[in-house]
Protein backbone atom coordinates (compact mmCIF):
# COMPACT_ATOMS: atom_id res chain seq x y z
CA UNK A 1 0.00 0.00 0.00
CA UNK A 2 1.05 3.45 -0.86
CA UNK A 3 2.23 5.57 2.10
CA UNK A 4 -0.11 8.99 0.93
CA UNK A 5 0.19 11.92 2.90
CA UNK A 6 -1.86 12.34 5.77
CA UNK A 7 -4.62 15.04 5.67
CA UNK A 8 -6.20 16.21 9.13
CA UNK A 9 -10.01 16.82 9.52
CA UNK A 10 -9.64 20.33 8.67
CA UNK A 11 -7.18 21.01 6.45
CA UNK A 12 -8.29 23.54 3.21
CA UNK A 13 -10.73 25.32 5.93
CA UNK A 14 -11.11 28.78 7.58
CA UNK A 15 -12.40 28.89 10.86
CA UNK A 16 -13.22 32.42 12.47
CA UNK A 17 -13.64 31.95 15.90
CA UNK A 18 -14.76 34.90 17.66
CA UNK A 19 -13.54 35.76 21.55
CA UNK A 20 -10.21 33.92 20.56
CA UNK A 21 -8.08 35.35 22.74
CA UNK A 22 -8.96 34.46 25.77
CA UNK A 23 -10.72 31.55 27.92
CA UNK A 24 -12.85 29.12 25.80
CA UNK A 25 -12.82 30.41 22.74
CA UNK A 26 -9.11 30.55 22.79
CA UNK A 27 -9.00 26.76 23.39
CA UNK A 28 -11.64 26.32 20.14
CA UNK A 29 -9.27 28.12 18.49
CA UNK A 30 -6.06 26.23 19.32
CA UNK A 31 -7.81 22.87 18.92
CA UNK A 32 -9.14 23.66 15.34
CA UNK A 33 -5.27 24.50 14.42
CA UNK A 34 -3.99 21.09 15.68
CA UNK A 35 -6.73 19.56 13.36
CA UNK A 36 -5.55 21.67 10.16
CA UNK A 37 -7.47 24.67 9.99
CA UNK A 38 -6.39 27.97 9.23
CA UNK A 39 -7.67 29.99 11.62
CA UNK A 40 -9.10 34.00 11.88
CA UNK A 41 -8.36 35.16 15.35
CA UNK A 42 -11.13 37.39 16.84
CA UNK A 43 -10.86 39.84 19.22
CA UNK A 44 -12.76 43.05 20.42
CA UNK A 45 -10.19 44.60 23.09
CA UNK A 46 -7.73 41.52 24.03
CA UNK A 47 -4.80 42.51 21.32
CA UNK A 48 -2.04 41.34 23.23
CA UNK A 49 -3.79 37.73 24.06
CA UNK A 50 -5.38 37.70 20.34
CA UNK A 51 -1.79 38.00 19.16
CA UNK A 52 -0.35 35.43 21.26
CA UNK A 53 -3.04 32.33 20.74
CA UNK A 54 -2.40 33.40 17.13
CA UNK A 55 1.17 32.64 17.60
CA UNK A 56 0.60 29.84 18.83
CA UNK A 57 -1.73 28.49 16.15
CA UNK A 58 0.74 28.93 13.58
CA UNK A 59 1.03 33.10 13.00
CA UNK A 60 -3.00 33.12 12.26
CA UNK A 61 -4.26 36.60 11.04
CA UNK A 62 -5.90 38.40 14.08
CA UNK A 63 -9.43 40.59 13.12
CA UNK A 64 -10.75 42.85 15.87
CA UNK A 65 -14.12 43.67 16.48
CA UNK A 66 -17.09 44.45 18.74
CA UNK A 67 -19.77 42.06 18.05
CA UNK A 68 -22.18 44.79 19.50
CA UNK A 69 -21.67 46.76 16.23
CA UNK A 70 -23.22 45.58 13.12
CA UNK A 71 -21.06 47.70 10.94
CA UNK A 72 -17.84 46.06 12.75
CA UNK A 73 -18.93 43.10 12.33
CA UNK A 74 -19.54 43.52 8.52
CA UNK A 75 -16.20 45.23 8.48
CA UNK A 76 -14.94 41.76 10.33
CA UNK A 77 -15.96 39.53 7.73
CA UNK A 78 -15.19 41.56 4.84
CA UNK A 79 -11.93 41.71 5.96
CA UNK A 80 -11.60 37.94 6.60
CA UNK A 81 -12.96 37.03 3.27
CA UNK A 82 -11.09 39.29 1.05
CA UNK A 83 -7.55 37.76 2.66
CA UNK A 84 -8.68 34.22 2.63
CA UNK A 85 -10.60 34.36 -0.51
CA UNK A 86 -9.52 36.89 -2.70
CA UNK A 87 -12.07 36.06 -5.27
CA UNK A 88 -15.07 36.47 -3.09
CA UNK A 89 -15.96 40.12 -3.53
CA UNK A 90 -17.22 38.41 -7.51
CA UNK A 91 -19.13 35.20 -5.44
CA UNK A 92 -23.00 35.77 -5.25
CA UNK A 93 -23.14 32.91 -2.51
CA UNK A 94 -20.59 34.94 -0.57
CA UNK A 95 -22.79 37.83 -0.57
CA UNK A 96 -25.75 36.09 0.03
CA UNK A 97 -24.23 34.41 3.68
CA UNK A 98 -24.06 38.28 4.61
CA UNK A 99 -27.75 38.94 4.10
CA UNK A 100 -28.42 37.61 7.57
CA UNK A 101 -26.68 40.71 9.27
CA UNK A 102 -29.98 42.80 7.11
CA UNK A 103 -32.48 40.54 8.37
CA UNK A 104 -34.37 41.83 10.70
CA UNK A 105 -35.03 40.05 13.96
CA UNK A 106 -38.72 37.80 13.76
CA UNK A 107 -41.78 38.97 15.68
CA UNK A 108 -42.74 36.34 18.84
CA UNK A 109 -45.84 35.66 18.12
CA UNK A 110 -48.45 34.00 20.18
CA UNK A 111 -49.26 30.35 19.54
CA UNK A 112 -52.10 29.89 17.81
CA UNK A 113 -55.02 27.59 19.99
CA UNK A 114 -56.56 24.41 18.83
CA UNK A 115 -59.98 24.68 18.68
CA UNK A 116 -62.83 23.55 21.07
Amino acid sequence: MANLPSEKPLDKKVILVTGAAKRIGRDIALRLAREGASVAIHYNTSRLEAERTAEECGAAEIFQANLESVDEIRRMFDEVLQRHLPSYSASAAAQAELRILDSKPARATAPATAPH
